[in-house]
């Protein structure tokens, strides 16, 4: 399929074509501007194609009711929407079906109740808009938990940790790990540690997409870690960890010095 935003901006995706198995997880790497937002969107409709067909279960997503077509898709992006509301509304926002019990198994499961068992009002503390009262990896856990809540099969995570420091990038990623399980997910990210469990990673690069699959390099002895590390590097020319110059950033002790590596996981 090929997708524009106009034609005197030319064509943002050509003749991308691939297939995502139920329940694998596909990464998508490429440079700033390649199109790998854009990709991700047409799922939902956000966009529609102009030449070819995206399609779920078979069908051409254009031909799905649009709300049906999305209560199967979860989002968990880098810009988390928080409202001027309580904990609680928030997490349950788009899940007017679900029980009481089930937002605090969401929250739970999402290690939320780490910070609203610290807050007087609990679940019923309000936010302030877009949550500025929340730390970023706070944001991000109700995010989670939203989605947890919603409990699509189809799940898009669109540079989901690169707004958060270390640290919360670390604790963050465990909650997506478990958000992943059973899931089709598509995976937008820079970072080595988000992509490097993917079942494929899928690199976009101008005209061209190419396609790496770490449990077919790992069969052949070559390190998964390596594989993506490659396909990161293909299109984002990241540098090697300086304080192990000529090899991959391996979330040692690289990790923790001050200035390290923003790879170094």
């Amino acid at each position: 399929m090929s997708f524009t935003y106009g034609t005197d901006k030319g064509s943002i995706l050509h003749n991308v074509s691939f297939r995502v198995r139920p329940g694998e997880t596909v990464a998508l790497v490429g440079r700033s501007g390649s199109g790998k937002t854009t990709l991700v969107s047409l799922v939902p409709r956000f966009y529609d194609v102009q030449e070819g067909m995206v399609l779920l279960d078979g069908v051409d997503v254009r031909e799905y009711r649009l709300t049906d077509l999305r209560s199967q898709i979860s989002l968990v992006s880098q810009e988390v929407v928080l409202f001027n509301d309580t904990i609680r509304n928030n997490i349950a926002f788009n899940a007017v079906d679900k029980s009481q019990a089930q937002v605090e198994a969401a929250a739970r499961a999402a290690n939320v109740m780490e910070f609203v068992s610290l807050q007087p009002q609990g679940f019923e503390t309000p936010l302030n808009d877009r949550g500025q009262n929340l730390s970023g990896g706070q944001r991000q856990r109700i995010s989670i938990a939203r989605a947890l809540l919603k409990d699509s099969p189809v799940l898009i995570l669109d540079e989901a940790t690169a707004a958060l420091d270390n640290e919360s990038e670390r604790r963050v990623q465990q909650e997506l790990s478990l958000l992943m399980e059973g899931r089709t997910t598509l995976v937008i990210a820079h970072r080595l540690s988000t992509i490097e469990s993917a079942d494929r990673i899928i690199v976009l690069d101008g005209d061209a997409s190419s396609r790496w699959e770490p449990s077919r390099a790992a069969g052949a002895r070559r390190p998964v870690r390596r594989v993506a590390w490659d396909a990161v590097q293909r299109v984002t020319a990241v540098p090697a960890c300086r304080f192990n110059p000529g090899s991959i950033a391996s979330g040692t002790s690289a990790s923790r010095r001050p200035g390290g590596c923003c790879r170094c996981r």
